[in-house]
């Protein structure tokens, strides 16, 4: 089965690297539970 999920954050300018941060381990993560695509904007 497949299925999409979403989220809007807001990120403050100031903790902008901050949120790459946290995205790149959450993929990581994300990937052994079988996300095949990741997406931010």
């Amino acid at each position: 089965m497949n299925y999409i999920a979403g989220f809007v954050a807001a990120v403050p300018a100031a903790s902008k690297e901050t949120y790459r941060r946290h995205v790149t381990e959450a993929l990581s993560v994300l990937k052994e539970f079988g996300t095949t695509r990741f997406t931010t904007c």
